[in-house]
């Protein structure tokens, strides 16, 4: 029998709480500057990864930086978790056939000219242009969701791109799937399971989760009992727990799972018509204000989202957000993109071509029909006037060259999902040498900062 030795309770050292702690502030601090002037705040934790990671001043240890991975992890599933929540079945529903669309042109469209331009005029090896074209195909969901409010989320185009977002991260686990034995071994051939499960489990997922969200709606949904602030917030904990481990060992992603639960939670516990008391969501979180808000909270009909919105959302925005935006900046290794001027030259231009590749996705908006605004919930239907981050507010109405410019710069940034590919894919684009990697680590890079800038700027733009 193995046995474990408990680790001993010893002082950190000065200089280890001086890391962490001065990291944990200039996240957010970083954070809100780059809100302020270049309109995505994301930006801020990215660059103070990069400048605590390993290929600059390398002050954090390789276990730390393992658990700030692991931590940003769930901040992606719970930013991933909170765009479900907002997000209603009925907008969602009709833009599936577009959201697919632009996903397959998404995805086609990187892998073709990583072809065409790193086997043709940079002569890399075909297996090496393709393992590029595998991970620049994806999105990046985290980075996309940070910057679009859910009023937004849920207008034509939020719905079609968090669609196409979500099918390119299936799509990534399926071409993750082609390229782990390829890079394990060139003539290695590809098993059928390695394709066909994801899109199987994810099929499976897309028609079950749906269903039983309509049975909880009908078996539960109108229980005012279950309507409490802490009994929602504990079920949204335990299906999401739930439905990302289910997915993650099913066989799909768990970033999928996370979206479909929030989905589904929305749907089967919809705001109730109440005249009950209600409080302003300042008064619940503010501690001079808590014996006034524990007198009312008993009397308010939460909801997923609302409960989120109050407990979760702080935690998120101040912590685990940031942390998972910095935990990518840790990740790329910056040494490696300043070898050569071949590889800065190689990598911009890559890099900008595979702008243009997720950009061009936007004109699918053009062919799509234009759908009616959907109304404002009825009077009494929220349990909260004004809840946060505009949870009950109409979405916008957007022109369609404005709607397709944010669809295209919304598809652009890679972030995590290329990262990971790029990683399975390393023995692929390392045959000739480290330099393809290093130019795939470029187009990850610019790209990240020019779709979350872009966005960044579509969205000011929307609100002067």
């Amino acid at each position: 029998m193995s046995s474990t030795t408990a680790v001993p309770y010893d002082v950190p050292s000065i200089p280890s709480l001086l890391i962490l702690s001065s990291f944990l502030y200039l996240i957010n601090v970083a954070d809100h500057v780059a809100a302020h002037i270049l309109h995505a705040g994301l930006l801020g934790p990215l660059v103070v990864g990069i400048i605590y990671g390993p290929s600059a001043a390398n002050l954090l240890i390789p276990s730390l930086q393992s658990i700030l991975i692991a931590l940003g992890y769930i901040g992606l599933l719970l930013i991933v978790l909170e765009a479900g929540l907002t997000t209603s079945p009925d907008t969602l529903a009709p833009h599936l056939p577009m959201a697919l669309a632009v996903a397959c042109t998404g995805v086609a469209l990187p892998i073709g000219l990583s072809l065409a331009l790193l086997h043709g005029a940079y002569a890399y090896s075909l297996l090496t242009a393709f393992a590029a074209g595998a991970a620049l195909c994806s999105t990046s969901l985290g980075t996309t969701l940070s910057l679009l409010a859910p009023p937004l989320r849920k207008t034509q185009v939020g719905s079609v791109l968090l669609g196409a977002a979500l099918i390119d991260d299936v799509a990534g686990l399926v071409i993750a799937g082609i390229i782990a034995p390829l890079a394990a071994d060139a003539n290695a051939g590809v098993k059928w399971q390695s394709v066909v499960r994801p899109i199987g489990v994810s099929a499976a997922f897309a028609v079950g989760v749906p269903l039983l969200a309509w049975a909880a709606r009908w078996a539960l949904g109108g229980f005012q009992k279950l309507r409490g602030a802490y009994v929602q917030l504990l079920i949204v904990v335990a299906v999401g727990c739930a439905a990302v481990a289910g997915a993650q060992y099913a066989g799909t992603s768990a970033l999928f799972g996370a979206y479909l639960a929030g989905v589904a939670l929305s749907h089967a516990f919809p705001p109730l018509d109440s005249s009950a008391s209600t409080v302003s969501p300042s008064i619940l979180s503010d501690p001079e204000k808590e014996g006034q808000a524990q007198e009312h909270e008993a009397h308010i009909l939460f909801t997923p989202s609302l409960a989120f919105s109050l407990h979760i959302t702080p935690l998120l925005n101040h912590l685990f957000a940031p942390i998972f935006f910095a935990s990518i900046g840790t990740a790329l290794p910056m040494r490696q993109l300043f070898v050569s001027g071949i590889v800065v030259g190689r990598g911009v231009g890559y890099a900008a071509l595979m702008v243009v590749a997720k950009f061009a996705v936007g004109g699918w908006i053009f062919l799509a029909r234009r759908t009616p605004r959907p109304s404002l919930p009825p009077a009494g239907s929220s349990s909260i006037p004004g809840a946060p981050r505009a949870l009950e507010l109409a979405p916008p109405i957007l022109s369609r060259p404005r709607a397709a410019l944010l669809l295209g710069t919304a598809m652009v940034a890679r972030g995590e999902i290329a990262l990971i590919v790029a990683q399975i894919a390393r023995p692929l684009l390392t045959l000739g040498g480290e330099e393809a990697y290093a130019v795939v680590i470029w187009a990850v890079l610019v790209t990240t900062v020019v779709g979350a800038v872009g966005v960044g700027w579509v969205v000011r733009g929307m609100k002067a």
